[in-house]
């Protein structure tokens, strides 16, 4: 007796299906419980990488290289993500000295139009979030006067 070949062969793939989206749902399953700590490590990736982007802009303005310089501190932001009146405190302020370095930099290239806008950004989170007495807030101040002076 026994089955046909076609029958065994068919029970044989529904079977390896079966194991194939236990798997499956399995390496879902792990992967939800450790997305958290994922975008954690993620997340202090990408402030590492701004940080290294922003001081890497830094070095290349300092030799002179002020457009590559640029597009250090662009990429700096960029990691920062989308930023909005809603954003959190915490990202703001960490846009605002690299916002002030996209200013420089565009000073330094004398492009007092460009840089206007960022000092102004910069002056703007630090006057809501650390007040307008705070060396930072006058510091970004100075540096949104220099485009008026340019």
């Amino acid at each position: 007796g026994g089955k046909p070949e076609e029958v065994r062969a068919l029970e044989h793939e529904l079977r390896m299906v079966k194991m194939e989206h236990q798997e499956a749902m399995g390496l879902i399953g792990d992967f939800e419980a450790s997305n958290g700590r994922w975008a954690l490590e993620n997340g202090q990736l990408r402030s590492e990488l701004r940080v290294s982007y922003n001081n890497i802009g830094t070095s290349l303005k300092k030799g002179g290289e002020v457009v590559k310089a640029l597009q250090m501190y662009e990429k700096a932001l960029s990691l920062l993500g989308n930023l909005t009146a809603e954003s959190p405190p915490e990202q703001l302020l960490e846009a605002a000295p690299i916002l002030i370095n996209v200013g420089s930099a565009h000073l330094a290239i004398g492009q007092p139009e460009e840089a206007a806008p960022n000092f102004q950004r910069a002056l703007d989170i630090r006057r809501e979030h650390l007040g307008e007495e705070n060396k930072l807030t006058v510091a970004a101040a100075k540096w949104l006067a220099k485009c008026t002076d340019a």
